[in-house]
C-alpha cells in the first residue's frame, strides 16, 4: 500500500502539469493577428459595467470571425475563440473608447425607459428611408448597418439627437408587404465604439402615410393627398398610384396562389414517379402553405397581431409609392397628429458642435463627426492663414451609413452649425472662418444665441471660431456636452421655420 500511493501521487501531479501546458499552447502567428504590437486585443468599448454587458459584447463580434467568453472579474482578460482557426486563448483587452462620451452616453442611458422594445419609423421618416435605400441591394441579415433604426425620430429623441448610432444586429424580424421590422441585439455607438447594449432591441416601420383629416375618402381624393405629402416634403422624389382595394384579399390572393404552387408541386412528385421522402416533402410544403394561410386569417381577426392597422385604411385601399426603379406599397389613415415631415439635426456628444438642416437630400440616419484640431500640420496652416493660434478649429464631416462612404452626396443644400462658447470667448467680437487648400479665408456671417455660435454653410470641412476683440485668452477646450441639446432643438426650431 505504501508503494501505491506514491504511485498515485506522481499520476496527479503529471495530470495537473499537463493541463496548464494544453492551456500554453503557443499562439499561432495567424491568431497574432487579432493583436496590437503590444499583445491585446484591440476593444472598440467601453469597459463593461457589468458581467451582463460583456457577454453580450463578446458575442456581437460573432460574424467579424471570433467570439469572446471567461472575462476577469476586472474585464480586463477574457478567452478569444477565432472560427477559422480553431484555437481559443486567453488574452488582455485594450479599451478603446472616449470617457467624456461615456459619460454623455450614461446619462441618456439613465432616461431610457424600463420597457424598452424598440423604436417606430413613421410616416415621412419611412419616406426618407425609402428615398435614401432605393438604388441599394440591401440584406439586413448580412449587413446591419442598412437597418433603419437610425431614422426613428423616436430613437433620436431619446438620444437628444446626439450623434450615437444603434447597430442591430437584426437576428430576428419580418418583411410584409406592407412594413419592415427588425429586431436583436443592439450597441449604442459613437465613432465606432460601443458604449451601451441592449439584449433585444429594434424597430418597426408600418407603411403608413398620414393625410389631413377633411381628406374626402375616395380614390382620387385620397391618391391626391398622398402625392402632396410626398411632393411637400421631397419634391419629384416619389410617385403615387393606386395599387388596390380590399386589403385582406390582397393577401390571401397570395397565399392562395402559394397554396396552388404547393398542389402543383405535389402532383408533379406523385405523378414523376419520385422518391417516397420527395413526394413527403412536397406533402409538407402544402401543408405549411394552409398552415400560413390559416394563421394570417386568424391574425387578421386579432385586433393587436402586426396586421391590426391595416384595418384602419382609409377606404381600405392601398397605394404603391415608386422611388427610382423601387417600388413599395402603403396605405393612408387621417390624423393631423402623426403628420411628420421631419428635418435632419445632429449634435456631437463630445464637442457640443451641431449641425441641422431641412434639406431631403440628407437621410436622416447621417452622423455629425467632429474632430477638435489642437496641433498638426493642418492645424498650424490655418492658424498661419488667420495669423492666431487663439482659435477654436472643428473639423465638421456628415456620414451615412444608408450611403456609406458617399459623404459628398449629403453636401446639399443650406447648414446651420452651432459652435459652444468657452468663457474665454464671451463679451468679445466673434468670427468663423474657413481656409481653403490655397490659404483663401473666408468669413461666415455668424450670431450668438444662448452661448452659442451660429453660422451656415453648403458644404463641410475645419472651420474656426475667432475672437476679434481682443484675443481670447482660454479658446482650446469647448465646454462640455449638457445633454439636454438645448442648442440643437433651438436650431432645429430655425430650420423648421425656413423649411
Amino acid at each position: 500500500m505504501k508503494r501505491v500511493i506514491p504511485v498515485i501521487l506522481s499520476l496527479c501531479l503529471l495530470l495537473a502539469l499537463a493541463v496548464p501546458a494544453a492551456a500554453a499552447e503557443p499562439m499561432s502567428d495567424d491568431f497574432k493577428d487579432y493583436l496590437n504590437e503590444d499583445g491585446k486585443l484591440p476593444m472598440p468599448s467601453m469597459v463593461p459595467p457589468n458581467e451582463d454587458y460583456a457577454m453580450m459584447l463578446g458575442d456581437l463580434f460573432y460574424e467579424s470571425g471570433y467570439y469572446l467568453s471567461d472575462f476577469s472579474e476586472d474585464f480586463s482578460r477574457c478567452t478569444l475563440h477565432v472560427w477559422e482557426l480553431g484555437e481559443s486563448h486567453e488574452v488582455e483587452l485594450y479599451y478603446m473608447y472616449d470617457p467624456a462620451v461615456a459619460e454623455v452616453a450614461k446619462k441618456l442611458v439613465a432616461t431610457f425607459p424600463d420597457d424598452m422594445a424598440g423604436f417606430a419609423v413613421r410616416d415621412m421618416e419611412l419616406v426618407n428611408y425609402w428615398i435614401h435605400s432605393a438604388d441599394l441591394e440591401i440584406d439586413p441579415d448580412f449587413d446591419p448597418s442598412q437597418s433603419l433604426d437610425n431614422y426613428s425620430g423616436e430613437l433620436k429623441a431619446l438620444l437628444k439627437n446626439m450623434n450615437f448610432k444603434l447597430v442591430v444586429d437584426n437576428r430576428a424580424g419580418d418583411d410584409s408587404p406592407f412594413w419592415i421590422e427588425r429586431l436583436g441585439f443592439a450597441a449604442l455607438t459613437h465613432n465606432d465604439s460601443i458604449y451601451y447594449i441592449h439584449p433585444m432591441l429594434g424597430v418597426r416601420a408600418d407603411h403608413v402615410i398620414y393625410l389631413p383629416e377633411d381628406t374626402a375618402t375616395d380614390p382620387d381624393s385620397l391618391l391626391a393627398a398622398a402625392q402632396k405629402r410626398m411632393d411637400d416634403y421631397a419634391p419629384g422624389k416619389v410617385t403615387v398610384t393606386l395599387g388596390g382595394q380590399d386589403i385582406e384579399r390582397f393577401f390571401l390572393d397570395k397565399f392562395d396562389a402559394y397554396i396552388a404552387q404547393c398542389e402543383a408541386d405535389l402532383d408533379a412528385a406523385r405523378n414523376w414517379g419520385n422518391s417516397s421522402a420527395t413526394i413527403e416533402n412536397a406533402e409538407n410544403n402544402l401543408k405549411t402553405a394552409y398552415d400560413y394561410k390559416q394563421y394570417f386569417v386568424d391574425a387578421w381577426a386579432d385586433p393587436d397581431s402586426s396586421y391590426a392597422f391595416l384595418r384602419e385604411a382609409e377606404g381600405d385601399y392601398w397605394f404603391v409609392a415608386t422611388v427610382g426603379e423601387a417600388e413599395h406599397l402603403f396605405v393612408v389613415q387621417k390624423d393631423d397628429t402623426k403628420m411628420l415631415s421631419p428635418t435632419y439635426a445632429s449634435a456631437d456628444a463630445k464637442t457640443d458642435v451641431c449641425v441641422a438642416t431641412s434639406s431631403v437630400s440628407v437621410p436622416l440616419d447621417t452622423e455629425i463627426l467632429v474632430e477638435q484640431l489642437t496641433e498638426g500640420d493642418e492645424f498650424e496652416r490655418i492658424a498661419k492663414a488667420l495669423n492666431t493660434k487663439n482659435g477654436q478649429t472643428f473639423d465638421i464631416s456628415l456620414h451615412s451609413p444608408t450611403l456609406g462612404d458617399s459623404v459628398t452626396k449629403l453636401e446639399t443644400g443650406e447648414f446651420y452649425v452651432s459652435i459652444p462658447m468657452t468663457d474665454g470667448y464671451k463679451n468679445k467680437d466673434l468670427a468663423v472662418y474657413y481656409v481653403d487648400g490655397d490659404g483663401k479665408v473666408t468669413e461666415h456671417e455668424s450670431k450668438v444665441e444662448n452661448g452659442y455660435v451660429v453660422f451656415t454653410t453648403n458644404h463641410f470641412s475645419p472651420y474656426t471660431l475667432v475672437a476679434t476683440d481682443p484675443v481670447a485668452t482660454d479658446p482650446v477646450t469647448p465646454n462640455p456636452p449638457t445633454g439636454d441639446g438645448f442648442a440643437l432643438w433651438a436650431i432645429l426650431a430655425t430650420v423648421a421655420a425656413g423649411a
